[in-house]
């Protein structure tokens, strides 16, 4: 009888250590937590060229204004659209041609007047990876 006791106890403690299942609002907690580290944003100010795809083909060759692991933000007056495929060399340098191109997208136009101080001609422009 006593093995049974020893039984039910380890059973019991077992149990206890079943992860239960998160509500709903701690799951969108977490949610929260997971996406905020993975769009931290770094005020870094590397060269950069972006191009748009198509007819209409946009060159512009700046400095980003901030970075992240999803995408960039940079400063412009050229008439780039909300959703717009574009390709993107971070830390583009003239003298390389050949400079590694990420397929992206713009996902946020910031037409504000001033954007970023700059004046009421540029925009802000956040750029999604994809």
């Amino acid at each position: 009888m006593p093995a049974l006791t020893r039984r039910a106890k380890s059973n019991r403690r077992k149990m206890k250590s079943i992860p239960q299942p998160l509500s709903a609002e701690r799951r969108r907690a977490a949610a929260d937590r997971r996406t905020a580290r993975s769009n931290h944003r770094v005020p870094l100010a590397l060269p950069v060229r972006i191009c748009t795809m198509g007819e209409d083909r946009l060159d512009e060759i700046t400095v980003t204004h901030d970075v992240s692991g999803k995408g960039l933000y940079f400063f412009s007056s050229k008439p780039f659209q909300a959703g717009q495929p574009v390709s993107v060399a971070l830390n583009y340098q003239p003298d390389i041609p050949d400079a590694l191109a990420l397929p992206a997208e713009i996902v946020r136009i910031d037409t504000s007047p001033g954007a970023g101080g700059h004046g009421s001609a540029v925009r802000g422009i956040a750029v999604k990876y994809v």
